[in-house]
């Protein structure tokens, strides 16, 4: 489900968007695009709540969950200031890593493909990966963020 709303706006776009958030521009209706931040913040965080209970730091876990949800209500309400959007956002990721280091450390190192292909973007810009990636910085943290909380519930 996760996976869902990009793919299809890769194919709609014929290329990879900015951003999750950026997604909400692709697609006609924001509110579907709300619900489904909704859906996936909702089925991704409430396992890991449950997993941090354990150690006492739950609250971790839920801070990401409403970071996210703002985050994902912002596009409804207010359209032309992104200031909210972006610090919800970045919220949300840093708490989310946050558990990630409580839950399983080890998947931190998702995040070293991430610092490689911004190294190489900015060494070669005009190199074949400083062009695939080239304004997709975003995008790549976003997934590095989810794909190492889902690996460190996994374990």
């Amino acid at each position: 489900m996760a996976v869902s709303f990009v793919g299809i706006a890769i194919w709609k776009l014929k290329e990879l968007p900015e951003s999750i958030s950026a997604l909400v521009y692709v697609f006609r209706w924001r509110w579907l695009w709300t619900l489904w931040i909704w859906t996936v913040s909702l089925l991704t965080f409430i396992p890991v709540i449950d997993r941090l209970s354990h150690i006492g730091m739950e609250f971790l876990g839920f801070g990401a969950l409403v970071c996210l949800m703002l985050c994902g209500t912002m596009p409804l309400f207010d359209k032309e200031h992104l200031t909210w959007h972006w610090i919800l956002g970045i919220s949300g990721c840093i708490l989310s890593l946050v558990c990630v280091y409580f839950i399983e450390t080890q998947w931190l190192g998702m995040w070293m493909p991430c610092v490689f292909l911004i190294g190489a973007g900015y060494v070669q810009p005009q190199g074949w990966l400083g062009k695939a990636t080239k304004g997709k910085w975003v995008l790549l943290a976003e997934c590095a963020c989810y794909i190492s909380l889902i690996e460190s519930m996994l374990m």
